[in-house]
């Protein structure tokens, strides 16, 4: 038993350092093991950290990204990382730390980052949070954003454009 922990514990430094790294075939072997999880989400954390998205796709299966209260989330929030926020949005807890993911993009100025986790936060609690009219300026703004596309849904204008569709005339 005591080797097949050594081992499992060896095959988990692997996987970090593979995270680090961005070796995408040492990840995918590791990754294909049947019993290897990422404990506590270190090496999914270390992808995010590292912006290596393939890794982070492929550590997802394994690996709690709910660990360390969405971690994963909040680190790829602080890097603006909007492509990988967007891949932990599903599997991850936007709420947790009082929405810190959200209050971490909206404090940077960060918009695109926002406007994903806006759906998934505590606007509530981001707003009370807010410190600084910049901050609270972005909030309104993707607040307005949302309201104007919603609107225009609904009247059947192009949210875009802020023009009715053209309908093509048979002859």
């Amino acid at each position: 038993m005591g080797l097949l922990k050594d081992i499992s514990e060896t095959d988990r430094y692997k996987l970090i350092a593979a995270a680090r790294d961005n070796d995408i075939e040492t990840v995918k072997h590791l990754t294909s093991k049947n019993d290897l999880k990422d404990e506590n989400g270190i090496a999914l954390q270390v992808a995010v950290r590292e912006g290596h998205k393939q890794c982070v796709e492929l550590l997802i299966p394994i690996s709690d990204p709910m660990a360390d209260n969405s971690n994963a989330l909040r680190v790829a929030a602080s890097k603006g990382d909007k492509d990988i926020v967007q891949m932990l949005i599903p599997v991850s807890d936007a709420k947790a730390y009082d929405s810190w993911a959200m209050r971490i993009a909206i404090t940077d100025g960060d918009k695109e980052c926002a406007e994903l986790l806006y759906p998934h936060s505590d606007i509530e609690v981001v707003r009370n949070f807010s410190v600084g009219n910049r901050s609270k300026n972005l909030l309104d703004e993707i607040e307005s954003d949302i309201q104007r596309k919603s609107l225009s849904e609904a009247i059947g204008l192009d949210a875009m454009t802020e023009q009715a569709p053209v309908k093509k005339r048979r002859m």
